[in-house]
This record gives structure tokens, C-alpha cells and sequence, in this order.
């Protein structure tokens, strides 16, 4: 076999091997967990997070779900869950700024006028 017939079949071999690699990768379904500290009677997970959860899996047709995990089910106190967001034990939360003012200061001022380190007013 002559040098460039075997390079030509080595080249056709590798582009065959990598054709699959190529094709568009079919969406896999995810489930990403929400964690929030209100009570599941609560009307914020009634009304807004199971209905915002159920669309975004109809408009995902499925391929996208949201498993909704209420009143700290997934452990720890509220001021956690910007801790167990970062540390991917929650994928999505629900808090209130103040519940974490570290991760939040620009929103301290407008949430506790008081609480400005800087003297302007």
C-alpha cells in the first residue's frame, strides 16, 4: 500500500469517526431545583412559582422541569439559601435581600434606609 492511500484511508477513517460528533446533540431533560423558604400554601408558591415552574416546562416541552422544594425542605434556615445556591444545592431560590445582606448590599439602602455606611444622605 503506497504512503498516500494509507494516509487518505487514515484521514476518511478519522473524519467517519468524528461525523457523529458533529450531528446536533439532542436537548436533554433537566430538572433544576428551586428552594424557598415560604410554606407551600403560601401565595407566592400558588401563584407564582408552581405556574412559572408548569410553563416553563410546557414551553419546554418537558425537556426543562423545575422541582419546587418549600419552607426549607432542603435543609438549612432562610438566610442560607444564597449560600446553597452558590454551593449548588439549590439551582434556583426564592429569598428576600435582607435575609442576605452580604450578598445584597446595594439593595440594602432602598430595604433599611438607616443601614448606609457612607454619611450623604
Amino acid at each position: 500500500m503506497h504512503r498516500r492511500t494509507a494516509l487518505g484511508l487514515g484521514t476518511s477513517l478519522g473524519a467517519a469517526l468524528a461525523l457523529p460528533a458533529l450531528r446536533p446533540a439532542r436537548a436533554q431533560e433537566m430538572t433544576l431545583r428551586l428552594h424557598h423558604f415560604l410554606p407551600a400554601v403560601s401565595n407566592v408558591h400558588r401563584f407564582f412559582l408552581q405556574p412559572w415552574a408548569q410553563k416553563v416546562a410546557a414551553e419546554s416541552q418537558g425537556k426543562l422541569k423545575i422541582q419546587i422544594f418549600p419552607a426549607m425542605q432542603l435543609g438549612g434556615a432562610p438566610p442560607q439559601l444564597f449560600d446553597q445556591a452558590r454551593d449548588g444545592v439549590a439551582d434556583i431560590i426564592w429569598t428576600l435581600p435582607g435575609n442576605t445582606p452580604a450578598a445584597s448590599r446595594r439593595s440594602r439602602s432602598s430595604s433599611c434606609p438607616s443601614s448606609r455606611t457612607s454619611g450623604r444622605s
